[in-house]
Formats: C-alpha cells, sequence, structure tokens
C-alpha cells in the first residue's frame, strides 16, 4: 500500500506541474526582463557543441536553448527539444516555424521516461528543469541511457537567492500551503556545486564544471515584475491562493518592493549555475527497466 502512496503522489505531483506549465505556456518568458533567452544562450556557449551533432533539450519551454542552438549551429543539426507541458509544445512547435533548420522536432515527453534508444545523442541540455522534475535521479539515469559514449550533458541550475529579496521569499513561505512530502528523491537539491557534483557522479558521469555567473535584471515597474511571476512557474505558489490571500499577497509585495527600487528600476541578482558534465559509465538496468523501455521506444530514428 505505502508504495502505491507513493507512485500516487508523483503521479499527482506530476500533472501538478503539468498544469502550471499549460496555463503559463501562452505568456511564459514573455513578460518583463527576458532572462531566459540569455541564460539558454550562455548554456548554449559554455557547452559549445559542435557542428552535424544529434542534441536533445529537456524541458525545452517556449525554446531558450532550441532557438539558441539554431542560432549557433549549421542546418546539418539535428536538435530535437522535449516538454511534459503539451501546451508548452504547441507554442514552441508554431515558433519553430521561422527557422530555416528543417532538423528541429518538439515532441510531447516525460524526461523521466524518454522514448529515444540508448547512446542516440551526442549533447543533452536541460535548462532549468531538474528541480520540477518529481524523480531527478530517474531522469539523469536517462539522460546517461540515450547519450552516447562521452557525450556532454549540459544543465542549469539557480544558485544563492539575492538577499535584498528575503523578504518575498519568507513571503512565499509565509502564504504557500504545506506540501505533502513523499519518500523519494523529489527534493533533492541542486543549489550548490557539492549537491550537483554528488548527485551527477551517482548517475554516472564525469568530468564535472561549473560556473557560477550573477546576472543583475531590471524590472521596469511593480507591476511588470508582478504580471512576470505568472508568466514563470513561480506562479505554482500563488496558484494555491484564494483572490483574498492573493490580494493580501500583493499588497504586502509592492511595500516592500521599495526595497529593491534603484534609478532604472526594482533590481534583483539572479546566480545562476551552469553545468557541464561528460557520460563515463553506463548505469546498470534491471529486466523490468529494460522492458518498460523498449515497450516505449519510438519508431522513428530522428538521428541519422
Amino acid at each position: 500500500m505505502k508504495k502505491n502512496g507513493l507512485i500516487e503522489s508523483k503521479s499527482k505531483e506530476k500533472e501538478k506541474i503539468k498544469h502550471i506549465f499549460d496555463k503559463t505556456a501562452k505568456i511564459y518568458d514573455k513578460i518583463g526582463p527576458d532572462f531566459f533567452s540569455a541564460f539558454g544562450k550562455r548554456l548554449v556557449d559554455i557547452i559549445s557543441p559542435k557542428e552535424k551533432s544529434c542534441i536533445l533539450d529537456v524541458g525545452a519551454g517556449r525554446g531558450a536553448i532550441v532557438f539558441s542552438l539554431v542560432r549557433k549551429l549549421s542546418t546539418e543539426a539535428t536538435v530535437i527539444g522535449i516538454d511534459f507541458s503539451s501546451s508548452m509544445i504547441k507554442e514552441l512547435t508554431h515558433d519553430i516555424k521561422c527557422l530555416p533548420n528543417k532538423n528541429i522536432f518538439i515532441l510531447n515527453m516525460d524526461a523521466e521516461n524518454l522514448s529515444f534508444k540508448n547512446s542516440t545523442f551526442d549533447y543533452i541540455f536541460c535548462g532549468f528543469s531538474m528541480f520540477f522534475f518529481t524523480s531527478p535521479v530517474q531522469a539523469l539515469s536517462e539522460f546517461n541511457r540515450v547519450l552516447k559514449s562521452n557525450g556532454i550533458l549540459g544543465i542549469s541550475t539557480w544558485g544563492d537567492d539575492d538577499k535584498n529579496w528575503n523578504w518575498y521569499y519568507e513571503m512565499i513561505d509565509k502564504y504557500e500551503k504545506q506540501k505533502e512530502l513523499y519518500e523519494n528523491d523529489y527534493y533533492l537539491s541542486f543549489d550548490t556545486r557539492q549537491e550537483i557534483e554528488n548527485i551527477l557522479l551517482k548517475a554516472g558521469f564525469g568530468e564535472i564544471k561549473i560556473v557560477a555567473e550573477n546576472t543583475d535584471v531590471y524590472y521596469k515597474n511593480k507591476n511588470e515584475w508582478w504580471n512576470s511571476i505568472w508568466s514563470h512557474g513561480e506562479r505554482e505558489t500563488l496558484d494555491l491562493l484564494n483572490p483574498e490571500k492573493l490580494k493580501l499577497f500583493k499588497d504586502e509585495a509592492f511595500r516592500k518592493l521599495k526595497y529593491n527600487k534603484q534609478h532604472n528600476g526594482y533590481c534583483q541578482k539572479l546566480e545562476v549555475l551552469y553545468t557541464s558534465a561528460k557520460k563515463s559509465r553506463k548505469l546498470k538496468r534491471t529486466k523490468k527497466e529494460i522492458f518498460n523501455q523498449n515497450d516505449r521506444l519510438l519508431d522513428r530514428n530522428y538521428c541519422k
């Protein structure tokens, strides 16, 4: 019974996350500072994939990494973007129609249960998605499986919070309902170098390099900041509030925003950890895992 309960909790958590991104897909990263595009480009520049590569972007969203890859590489590269949100897939499929590269494919897929054959990709990118997976360990196991020998993984995660915004994080803790915790690896942290290294080493990766960079982003006014929250996964907490509590939250936040006011807007310092790692060993799989994997494999070979 306990095991069934854990599976049910995971399933509910996945559906909740999917629902959040389905709701925000149309305006995702379209309000306020366009930092996801800049961070996507930076990760691509750090990993620097080679021409004619086969590349997977996991948690593609509205294409911050996909577009950066296409601009950097020739039309002979194959780029596949996947996302768990069907609404994100719909929006990104429409967005890429303007691109000259015809070797771009956008698929609806679960990162923890990839439908690609073993050793398919030269590179895998995953920008700001690891902390949304109900089982990051399972997702990394799948990355390991579908990467070629010595294939490269590039991920980006958030680093330290801006201390000048501690008031906001304290408000989130204050208003957020208690989440039901369950015994899996969903609450693994990717906030520090040591945590990232430990997780990747266990997942069969080596030659791990982590670069920490800070960027100041500016919101023109209070309303731009408020509206931008609703265009990202950060809206998860606000979605839990009833109209009365939401108004209280907004009023309190607008009062405290004065601490972040500068001459050119409301400033927030974002620290990003860019990680590169090489597949160093294959992970052993049970017969059941191999059976389940084979049962969901796609017939089409996107990377020829």
